[in-house]
């Protein structure tokens, strides 16, 4: 087990390190997603204009995707009550990350889904939004457990992206470390 865990924390890093500031999120394209409300988004078009701060997680993620949103939630305290930054958490498992599970996820963790919106789509586009945006992801083998219930987990890249109003990544951030600080201060350069 460590040498798993050794071998995918060097490729998230090997992936994470491959990265150009100066990506734009998903040149040129545009991904029909929902929302934990079920409502359509068009990302990263819906959100142009705007500075956003965007993760990808999965609810049922055992260690790092809960680490990430919470250095999330402390950055967006931080941040305080403003409405001119949008965060952004989009799902590397469309097949159990429904809207009303994502919604679940937002409300046990006293999320304000105003400014923090998390999306879904298909399986499809969700590995065509990670090509683009260079994030790794992976679903190890599905198993079942005694209930017949599916049950595997995704090895994947652990960014937080800070993106301009125009789609542009201006910093890449290893989420699970974070620091806070210094992603108010990129941001509130972009403002």
């Amino acid at each position: 087990m460590p040498m798993k865990v050794l071998f995918i924390s060097l490729l998230c890093m090997l992936t994470l390190g491959s990265c150009r500031k100066d990506d734009i999120v998903a040149v040129g394209r545009t991904f029909s997603l929902l929302n934990q409300e079920n409502k359509d988004v068009r990302f990263p078009d819906d959100f142009r204009g705007k500075p956003m701060v965007v993760s990808f997680l999965y609810t049922n993620c055992p260690t790092v995707c809960v680490v990430t949103t919470h250095r999330m939630a402390l950055l967006r305290t931080e941040l305080g009550d403003r409405d001119d930054v949008m965060f952004v958490s989009i799902s590397l498992d469309p097949r159990r990350d429904r809207p009303g599970v994502l919604n679940d996820f937002a409300r046990l963790r006293g999320i304000d889904t105003e400014s923090w919106q998390f999306l879904t789509g298909s399986i499809g586009t969700i590995d065509s939004l990670c090509e683009g945006m260079n994030v790794y992801a992976q679903r190890s083998f599905i198993e079942k457990n005694e209930n017949g219930t599916e049950y595997y987990t995704i090895d994947h890249s652990d960014v937080i992206a800070i993106v301009d109003r125009n789609g542009v990544i201006r910093e890449r951030y290893t989420g699970t470390e974070l620091d806070v600080e210094k992603a108010v201060a990129e941001i509130n350069e972009l403002l």
